[in-house]
């Protein structure tokens, strides 16, 4: 946390009253301290009153609730429900628990929920119900969205889990479907420390939840059991707190959407960032505060976040696709705007217990740290890099080269993170290990967590091994326009990449650098020695750029061919600073940006420091020798043309 602002703000901080605790005190004198009291049934009958109608079931968590109601509703083995890709697992998960499949529904256009237009397209014989929630307190296009499952014979689930007390045409969300499953987590708009609550349409439904929750148990024939159930009850002491939070709920609500007012001084006429579009007839609850980057912002918002955090604010990122998540991807194909909401958007502190002056300060501060975000360079404000994410060509827009050997737990870890920062500007993009023929897991652990994208390729090369051949041979398999080359150890900072492809738009060649200033190493000794070798290299070979062998650059492929690759990418590390003299030859542009060179974290290093920088000084003597030699020739060549 930054010393300037010593506060500490987190996401959420739940807000227990004087009532919650005399009802639990009250519960634990009674004893009544398990699943059955008459808690249970005061927050079930209240839960109903303020937030219904509805026969309502108290369970143990929301993603318990989601469970009971698809097996209420007779979803069963090989059954397919639809479900929106952008959403937390919870939405998901019971799905594939009871044997159904999840289909996952890409997003809508101009706000985060579930694309109803989309629904036709994914329906086959054995699609059963739909599962639409209302992410974020925005509540989804529900109307229509009923309207399309009755036509076609459907269930409707509702998750409700972080929109309790939003409303369409005056009605509460929860109360359009079938069955309406809520959540009340410590960091929810109601919350229970753990809990969740069914609310069904009909009572014969609400029975069938019971049932469920209780071990299949019929309730007035203790031990027969009629169905395979398991334990999803609440307790009475739970209960006691959730009365206590109903009974205010109303003021809490109003108090978050006094939050979000405040917020919105900050966000809604300011460019950076995006302005949900819903129908009038929409009334949001704010469960947290969330504002989304604009796609033409080109803000990282990873950075921001860091920014944020050391203002002592803390956030957090929205939910990535489960398309795009190892758990999910076989269900559906990535769809542009999950990815785009998945990696713009961020949620804000919000609870009832901040002042409107810390409000003001979180918003201040979002923005502040968003103007000083710099992706400026020299006052040139970049463009957007790939504004129109929907219209997806089949062309590879950025090839990723990792030359690997026995990067076991490296490179695997890498590539999950390569796949984030890339698909954060572009959904063209593919990553090719071209592996050194490693003798340990790389390659098979590569392709096990991996196997079902096609957008992360694995060469084992043959023949002559070394470092600067895997990238050659990368080169000549890339389909991308952009190229961009880094060590698959963790030594080069992934977090950087998406920057580096943004910033290859305007420059021939953007680099990491350890020297500029923001950059370093984690030991003293090797960031002493590379400095003074790349101080020789910049006087001897007269190079413009600090560091002449970080080997972490992107670059346009055509600029990339017009150099002379045969003569560069010859020996194990210094085909950089060829790579670099030729450019310069050329007067490529180049901007080197800071990087932060990190010590492995698995496995052993296949070079000695020392014996590299020997090496180092070898090759670019030689290197020097030979341009030297090179020159004088074409000299003696005009000469002999003139005389």
């Amino acid at each position: 946390m930054n010393s300037l602002h010593p506060i500490h703000y987190p996401v959420a901080n739940p807000s227990i009253g004087d009532r919650e605790k005399e009802y639990l005190q009250d519960c634990i004198k009674s004893n009544w301290i398990s699943s059955s009291g008459k808690y249970i049934v005061q927050f079930e009958k209240l839960f109903s009153k303020k937030l219904g109608p509805g026969h309502c079931v108290a369970v143990s968590n929301c993603t318990v609730a989601i469970e009971l109601a698809l097996r209420a509703l007779g979803i069963t083995l090989g059954d397919e429900v639809i479900v929106p890709n952008l959403t937390f697992a919870g939405s998901a998960a019971p799905i594939q628990r009871i044997g159904a499949i999840p289909v996952l529904a890409p997003t809508a256009k101009n706000n985060w929920n579930i694309d109803v237009n989309s629904l036709k397209n994914l329906l086959s014989p054995k699609t059963k119900a739909i599962v639409a929630v209302h992410l974020y307190g925005v509540p989804c296009d529900i109307k229509p969205l009923v309207a399309f499952a009755k036509e076609n014979n459907l269930r409707v689930i509702e998750d409700c889990a972080e929109a309790l007390g939003a409303k369409i045409e005056g009605n509460y969300t929860g109360t359009f479907g079938d069955i309406a499953c809520y959540s009340f987590f410590g960091n929810k708009i109601l919350t229970t420390g753990e809990g969740g609550m069914c609310m069904a349409k009909t009572l014969e439904l609400a029975e069938m939840i019971k049932l469920y929750k209780d071990h299949g148990m019929m309730p007035k024939e203790r031990y027969w059991h009629r169905v395979i159930g398991y334990n999803g009850r609440m307790t009475n002491m739970q209960a006691a707190v959730g009365v206590g939070q109903l009974e205010s709920i109303e003021n809490v609500i109003k108090r978050r959407n006094e939050i979000h007012e405040i917020y919105q001084e900050y966000f809604s006429k300011n460019e950076r960032f995006l302005n949900l579009e819903l129908d009038d007839t929409y009334t949001c609850v704010t469960w947290l505060e969330s504002p989304v980057l604009q796609r033409e912002s080109q803000l990282d918002r990873n950075q921001l976040q860091e920014d944020l955090r050391r203002d002592g604010i803390d956030t957090r990122p929205f939910f990535y696709p489960l398309s795009s998540t190892p758990a999910f991807n076989r269900f559906g194909d990535n769809d542009p705007n999950s990815d785009y909401f998945g990696s713009h958007g961020f949620n804000l502190p919000t609870y009832t217990t901040l002042t409107n002056e810390d409000i003001r300060f979180i918003g201040a501060a979002v923005c502040k740290n968003a103007e000083k975000q710099n992706l400026q360079v020299n006052g040139m404000t970049l463009p957007p890099v790939y504004p129109s994410n929907n219209q997806a060509s089949e062309k590879i827009d950025i090839s990723v080269i990792l030359p690997t050997y026995n990067e076991e737990n490296n490179c695997a870890r890498l590539i999950t993170i390569l796949r984030k920062q890339m698909i954060s500007i572009s959904q063209n993009y593919e990553i090719l290990v071209m592996d050194d023929q490693s003798t340990d897991r790389t390659v098979s652990e590569i392709e096990e967590k991996f196997v079902s994208d096609s957008r992360i390729k694995v060469f084992v090369r043959s023949g002559e091994k070394g470092l600067a051949l895997s990238i050659y041979d990368g080169i000549a398999k890339a389909k991308g326009n952009y190229l961009l080359i880094m060590d698959s150890d963790f030594n080069h900072d992934p977090s950087v990449t998406s920057k580096m492809v943004q910033f290859a738009l305007h420059y021939d060649i953007v680099s990491g650098s350890r020297f500029t200033t923001g950059g370093g190493m984690d030991s003293s000794f090797r960031w002493w020695g590379s400095l003074i070798f790349n101080t020789w290299l910049r006087i001897l070979l007269i190079l413009p750029t600090q560091d002449n062998l970080a080997g972490f650059f992107c670059i346009k492929r055509e600029k990339l061919e017009s150099l002379d690759l045969d003569a560069i990418f010859r020996n194990y590390g210094d085909y950089f600073f060829r790579c670099l003299y030729h450019a310069k030859k050329k007067r490529y542009s180049i901007l080197e940006i800071p990087i932060y060179y990190n010590e492995r974290t698995y496995g052993i290093s296949k070079t000695n420091f020392v014996k590299t920088l020997l090496l180092y000084v070898k090759e670019s003597l030689k290197f020097r020798f030979q341009t030297l030699l090179n020159r004088q020739q074409t000299t003696d060549n005009r000469l002999s043309l003139v005389f």
